[in-house]
């Protein structure tokens, strides 16, 4: 079975989608405690909206890719392409605030300070670190003693080794390997989003 060349950029534009559901319907409820005079829920808001935002992001660039190689306008598939480097870059510089916005929220304190040198080096590095903030705020939570669905747990680790892939896929190229990155992401955001509908 022939895997269409598209197919990865798809699921990962799926997986946006929900993400991006996914972190309005959070960032809206943050801002709703906040307006509570719960003035510790800024963070929790301002970063999941910061999520909403990458995921947007990125969602439009690759759907419009995907559909300029469908309407034939394009005939390589290349979205990791050098000169979109920065555009890259800036979505893995918003996701990582986000998570380091929410492990600030949980642990009450941090400071994280990123220092940018090269664009493609900064991305593995900022993709890496963020799949890294992903398990921290896991061993977080467990150490804390904090109860949560299995699905929960199941879903960041999913969405982590997300991000560790992709991270790789920017200096490592492996076929299929951007595949499994985009199966991850959507496992990990349909898990997510799972748990944030039964609790809603």
């Amino acid at each position: 079975m022939i895997v269409p060349q598209y197919m990865d950029l798809i699921i990962v534009i799926i997986a946006d989608m929900i993400g991006l559901s996914l972190a309005s319907i959070m960032a809206y409820i943050g801002y709703r405690l906040y307006r509570f005079n719960w003035n510790e829920y800024a963070v929790f808001s301002s970063s999941w909206a910061l999520f909403a935002l990458s995921r947007l992001l990125e969602a439009t660039y690759l759907a419009m890719l995907t559909a300029s190689f469908l309407a034939g306008e394009i005939y390589f598939l290349d979205p990791l392409n050098p000169r979109y480097t920065y555009w890259w870059l800036t979505i893995s510089i918003l996701d990582l605030a986000c998570f380091a916005g929410l492990l600030f929220y949980q642990k009450h304190s941090g400071k994280y300070v990123a220092v940018l040198f090269l664009p493609i080096i900064a991305k593995t590095g900022i993709d890496l670190l963020t799949a890294l903030i992903i398990i921290l705020i896991v061993v977080s939570q467990l150490r804390l003693g904090i109860e949560a669905k299995k699905l929960a747990y199941i879903g960041y680790v999913s969405l982590a080794a997300s991000y560790f892939i992709f991270g790789l896929v920017s200096v490592i190229f492996i076929d299929k390997l951007m595949l499994i990155a985009a199966l991850l992401r959507l496992i990990g955001l349909l898990l997510l989003f799972k748990v944030i509908w039964w609790v809603g």
